[in-house]
């Protein structure tokens, strides 16, 4: 049988436009930095428009991150609800944030921000909600609580950095961190370096 996908409606398809302009402009020059006019510039409509779809900047903000983030955790309750299989996770994430690049660098931005910074509150909400639930997966065996959490941060390393060496990438390899190919072998070597880390013990 063949599903239709659902069409959107004008206001869905202003919002997403929004959201989509929000992220690039913002991984680009920093949550302060960025103007709500300018969101709604790059959008292709008025500022009052914008507040139309969303109340203010740090709603925007918020539902940008909630747009990309929440599958990682639906992600994360999926394999809670099946056999955990933690050293995929990485993997699965980075497939995720494949789908919204800028993210891991929002990640990086708010992570350095001074912690005044709204948007570096959002994202350690978020993140801390993220790793949270990653622990849940983590073997019982794998150490310490400190020994666990420092193993799901170098995971989620393995997954973001990828996005976040995206300059780099171009100038070794002249592809985008796009490339198909190029992102399957990245799912390959970050399921690859997930069991590595949680099996090798250091004498």
């Amino acid at each position: 049988m063949n599903h239709a996908t659902p069409q959107l409606s004008k206001g869905e398809r202003t919002a997403r436009r929004i959201l989509d302009a929000a992220e690039a402009l913002v991984s680009a020059r920093g949550y302060r930095a960025t103007t709500v006019r300018e969101i709604a510039r790059a959008a292709g409509i008025q500022e009052p428009g914008l507040y139309n779809h969303f109340k203010s900047k740090e709603a925007l903000f918020s539902a940008m991150l909630d747009r990309a983030l929440q599958p990682l955790a639906t992600a994360i309750d999926q394999q809670l609800q099946a056999t955990p299989a933690f050293e995929k996770l990485p993997g699965q994430i980075g497939g995720l944030l494949a789908l919204h690049p800028n993210i891991p660098i929002l990640f990086q931005q708010a992570l350095m921000a001074p912690h005044d910074n709204p948007g570096h509150e959002l994202v350690i909400v978020w993140l801390k909600r993220l790793m949270e639930k990653g622990l849940e997966l983590l073997p019982t065996n794998s150490g310490s609580s400190d020994t666990r959490i420092l193993h799901l941060i170098a995971m989620f390393n393995i997954a973001s950095g990828y996005f976040t060496a995206n300059t780099l990438i171009e100038a070794l390899l002249e592809k985008s961190t796009l490339n198909s190919d190029l992102l399957a072998q990245q799912r390959s070597l970050a399921d690859e370096l997930a069991a590595f880390l949680l099996q090798r013990k250091i004498p």
